[in-house]
């Protein structure tokens, strides 16, 4: 033990050895006062750990030391006892020295451990007492050994450091190795392997060299990602934040527009591989209309009912081919439940079709008899998928669907749910009647049909491209098979998500020359780059009706129709529901200008920027203009109407879209309000339209004449006064800004306000000076300023005007009060 120690307890000693001794003496009996003294030296802890024996007044000491200087301690305190002769230290032993010196606590099965190596049996005590209080009600073991070499500081108080953060450990090992610290094991909870991530605030000269702890470990390790109507859900456990923040994306992909629900934990315990298994499996959860994925250890399930008969083919082959290495693959996939439950037969000379939907094997074999006996065995093609849903009686009504293509030589006959319709054309007047006696005479029980069979020539041919929401649509006629055939797979060739459906007939009466492969693939093209729409062929006249969110986009489809028709083919009407393509805006505030949207090409933009200077002068403006080649014509012309509409305003809005122009906000004066319609609708080029509400911006408050001067200064300040070349009527870019300086002087109580033009250069004034400063007085006076109250001179220049003579002319306006 430290020396401190050791010299503290050899006073207290002394004192009371001396106190014991005088009573002692007087009881007569020296050698059992001897063991008594001496046991009561001996008591105090730092020496509590040795025996004694006493004989006459000579004193045997025994035990286990656990410093040399705790046995010198001992033998000192005896030493001095009154009446002791000699002490023998003979029979004391040292403890075993341990290097390092160990201590370990272990949880494990709910068993608490403490085991390695204690200084004494009280500090053993204390560590044990400790050790069961910092981790409550659990049984624990004691197997600590008594040995030297704990270090001298800080080993209480490192002790009652780790004891607490047993608590936070399912199972595990704490290990105190002389001054490191080791903790490794299982987290009780990923809110106790959050706080374990903090280092242990230890005592000064302790380190920690290494925590070692996994998060709870899930036993099955389990994942399930499960879909239906309402979205997905995920629950069960990842390994690690990154790994359930990927698996939520997926979810959340597979889930599209609807909600996704996490319900997943973190853990340890993931086989290997179990991130990207779980991620593979989960993509297929968009092949599922409703269904699960279950992976529990090394077994996947994947369960539920396919989306369509598309998808339960492709998830099934998948699953088949799919061997995640450690883990096995189950599956258990329904076949989707289809509404409308369809078959199509499509019969061209003798080759029979049939796509759809067949509830069983059986179904789907008698069919395939049924198209044998109408059109021979080597041109009968069957290729219906299996699918829930079928009506009651639909393999009797299946069979009846292709029974009446024996009567038609081109056409189509389809069952949806319990409506069967047949079309196309017959051979001869003969199996068209047949045809009809059979429909009258053998339609099943609770089916209905209708037939469009027509003779084999149609006139017009009509052929037509359909873009819906969800589908992609080819209707009208077709010549051949094989054209049919090549039309499908164009449209399958841009139809990226959409469905397509093929709902054509075969006929004759193509007009000569059109190539019907070619009509379509052109029409493909343009309805690929709509939102919606179709392209119809009429004979020879090919039109189209659509929508677009994208002005160039209906510009291109547009320019395609009068540039790059297939031969043959004219053009009819094309309409196209965009945006208009010219789409501009000017927002005012009074020092404030924010100009976007579409402009033809560089050299309109340069006229809007330079209209923008001269007509805002240093008034802060930001622009962002588009250059959009194609515009309708008039509008440059439109947009730089636009501009000086807006600097007509002392606040508000300037759109152009299309071909129509609103102004709306208020002018700094009356007049100038009443000006900006006229002026505006001056500008604009013919076929575009002015729409204006303009009212008047509120009038300031008065006031005095002294105070005129700098407001009517900072309004010039942005701007010069321009005039038309030659000539001294204002210019229209200007008439805003003197507006703008009428509306001050409007405020002004008590005062003269004379302007000033200066001549191009020193010498006499020029009489168009005289006439820009009268222009400018009565543009005021038409505000409502009195003319009585306006001066108006030409003034001689002191130096050349700065800029072009013509349109830079400088004015002066000076305020000053009224003399009376």
């Amino acid at each position: 033990m430290a020396g401190w120690k050791v010299q503290a307890a050899s006073v207290t000693a002394v004192a009371a050895v001396l106190t014991v001794a005088a009573v002692a003496i007087k009881g007569g009996d020296i050698e059992e006062s001897i063991r008594e003294r001496a046991g009561a030296a001996l008591a105090p802890e730092v020496t509590s750990w040795a025996g004694l024996e006493v004989n006459g007044r000579d004193v045997t000491l025994t035990g286990a030391a656990p410093t040399p200087s705790a046995r010198e301690l001992a033998e000192n305190r005896v030493e001095r006892l009154f009446g002791v002769r000699d002490v023998d230290t003979d029979d004391v032993e040292l403890l075993p020295e341990q290097t390092p010196y160990v201590v370990r606590m272990v949880r494990q099965n709910g068993v608490l451990t403490l085991e390695g190596s204690a200084p004494s049996v009280p500090e053993r005590a204390r560590m044990m007492a400790a050790f069961t209080t910092a981790v409550p009600n659990l049984a624990y073991n004691d197997r600590l050994r008594l040995a030297r070499g704990a270090p001298e500081r800080g080993f209480a108080e490192v002790l009652q450091t780790l004891y607490p953060i047993l608590g936070e450990l399912k199972s595990g090992v704490i290990t105190l190795s002389d001054t490191t610290v080791t903790i490794e094991g299982e987290a009780a909870s990923n809110e106790a392997y959050g706080r374990l991530q903090v280092p242990p605030a230890l005592p000064a000269g302790y380190t920690l060299a290494s925590t070692t702890v996994v998060r709870p470990i899930a036993a099955p390790f389990s994942f399930t990602a499960e879909i239906d109507p309402n979205g997905v859900a995920v629950s069960g456990y990842a390994p690690d934040p990154d790994a359930r923040n990927r698996l939520f994306g997926l979810a959340r992909t597979a889930a599209g527009l609807n909600p996704v629900s996490d319900r997943v934990d973190l853990a340890s315990g993931a086989p290997d591989g179990f991130v990207e298994t779980a991620a593979a499996a989960i993509d297929f959860l968009d092949q599922l209309a409703t269904g699960r994925i279950d992976i529990s250890g090394d077994r996947v399930i994947v369960s539920g009912v396919a989306a369509d008969p598309a998808s339960w083919r492709m998830l099934n082959a998948h699953l088949a081919a799919w061997k995640p290495a450690g883990f096995q693959v189950e599956a258990n996939v329904g076949l989707p439940v289809v509404a409308p439950y369809t078959l199509a037969a499509v019969r061209s000379g003798d080759k029979l079709t049939v796509t759809g939907f067949v509830p069983t094997d059986a179904v789907l074999a008698g069919l395939r008899s049924e198209a044998t006996r109408v059109a021979g065995p080597n041109n009968a093609v069957v290729e219906a998928t299996l699918a829930d849903g079928a009506p009651d009686g639909y393999p009797g009504a299946a069979s009846f669907t292709i029974q009446a293509l024996d009567h038609v030589s081109a056409g189509t006959a389809s069952l949806a749910d319990r409506q069967i319709t047949i079309s196309g054309s017959a051979a001869t007047s003969a199996d068209l009647l047949e045809l009809e006696a059979l429909v009258a005479s053998a339609t099943p029980e609770g089916y209905t049909v209708t037939s469009t069979v027509t003779p084999p020539v149609v006139s017009p041919f009509v052929w037509s491209l359909e873009k819906t929401e969800d589908s992609l649509v080819v209707a009208g006629f077709v010549p051949s098979e094989a054209a049919r055939t090549a039309i499908r797979e164009v449209a399958e060739s841009v139809s990226g998500d959409l469905a397509v459906a093929d709902r054509t007939q075969l006929a004759a009466g193509l007009p000569a020359g059109v190539d019907l492969e070619a009509v379509a693939a052109f029409a493909a093209d343009q309805i690929a780059r709509l939102d919606g729409g179709s392209v119809r062929l009429e004979g020879e006249t090919l039109s189209l009706t659509g929508a677009s969110t994208s002005a160039r986009t209906a510009a291109t489809v547009t320019s395609a129709f009068d540039q790059a028709l297939p031969p043959a083919v004219k053009k009819g009407r094309v309409t196209v529901d965009a945006p208009a393509a010219l789409r501009f805006t000017v927002e005012r505030a009074l020092d404030t200008v924010v100009i976007s949207g579409t402009v033809a090409d560089a050299a309109a933009r340069d006229a809007v920027s330079e209209t923008v200077r001269r007509s805002f002068g240093a008034v802060d403006v930001k622009m962002s203009l588009e250059e959009f080649p194609g515009l309708p014509a008039g509008a440059t012309d439109a947009v730089v109407a636009a501009v000086h509409a807006a600097s007509l305003l002392a606040t508000g809005k300037v759109e152009v879209d299309g071909s129509v122009v609103t102004v709306q906000g208020k002018a700094f004066t009356g007049v100038g309000a009443t000006r900006l319609s006229t002026d505006v609708a001056t500008d604009l080029p013919s076929g575009y339209r002015l729409d204006a509400s303009i009212s008047v911006a509120k009038r300031e408050p008065p006031v005095p004449a002294t105070a005129c001067q700098p407001l009517v200064d900072a309004v010039l300040a942005t701007n010069a006064i321009r005039f038309d070349t030659g000539s001294g009527a204002i210019a229209e870019e200007s008439h805003g800004l003197v507006d703008r300086v009428a509306a001050v002087l409007q405020r002004c109580q008590g005062v003269t306000v004379r302007v000033e033009a200066m001549s191009d250069a020193p010498g006499p004034v020029d009489m168009l000076a005289k006439e820009r400063a009268a222009a400018v007085a009565q543009f005021f006076n038409a505000t409502g300023i009195p003319l009585e109250s306006i001066e108006s001179a030409g003034v001689e220049a002191l130096a050349p005007a700065p800029g072009p003579a013509a349109s830079d002319r400088r004015i002066a306006i000076t305020v000053r009060p009224t003399t009376p």
